[in-house]
């Protein structure tokens, strides 16, 4: 996995693929019918970076990379900083590598860094998932995760760093 550095999100935010800003050839980059999603999560990203740089790597996006191919898998991050000792954990997975282990392998080891934090402390790690979106779900239960109720309509997952152990 690679984080996005700020100039790599801003960029990305104009163009909604910071493949080119990795190296990526176009047959490896992010669809082009993914970019506008991608320009407001990476704007979004950039500004909580620049409102707390010391914690970067809790803000930033991280592209995962087929150890195999050098092709971009998807991304995940943190949705900024833990407040009050929770954080936030998004994800996406590009189609042609769902399904293949990816996901778990990323979460946990996420997981991991958010609960090695000391400046930014961190008990519980959530992610939240469409009623529907089953593989997703799925993911989570692979790492740890059990489910915390619901939050904005979306099912809420939980891992505590009490007890923390990934099976993925």
């Amino acid at each position: 996995m690679r984080p996005l550095t700020l100039e790599q999100l801003w960029r990305g935010a104009h163009s909604g693929d910071a493949g080119p800003l990795l190296g990526f050839p176009p047959e490896k980059r992010m669809p082009r019918s993914q970019r506008a999603m991608q320009r407001k999560i990476y704007k979004a990203k950039a500004e909580l970076m620049e409102m707390s740089p010391e914690a970067w790597l809790l803000s930033t996006a991280w592209q995962m990379i087929a150890r195999d191919t050098g092709e971009l898998v998807g991304e995940i991050g943190f949705k900024g900083p833990p407040r009050l000792g929770e954080i936030e954990l998004g994800y996406s997975t590009r189609a042609a590598f769902r399904g293949r282990g990816y996901m778990p392998e990323a979460v946990a080891a996420l997981c991991r860094f958010a609960f090695a934090q000391t400046q930014h402390p961190t008990d519980t790690v959530c992610a939240v998932t469409e009623r529907d979106n089953l593989a997703s779900q799925r993911v989570l239960q692979k790492c740890g995760f059990a489910r915390g109720g619901v939050r904005n309509g979306l099912l809420l997952w939980q891992l505590c760093r009490q007890g923390f152990t990934v099976s993925a």
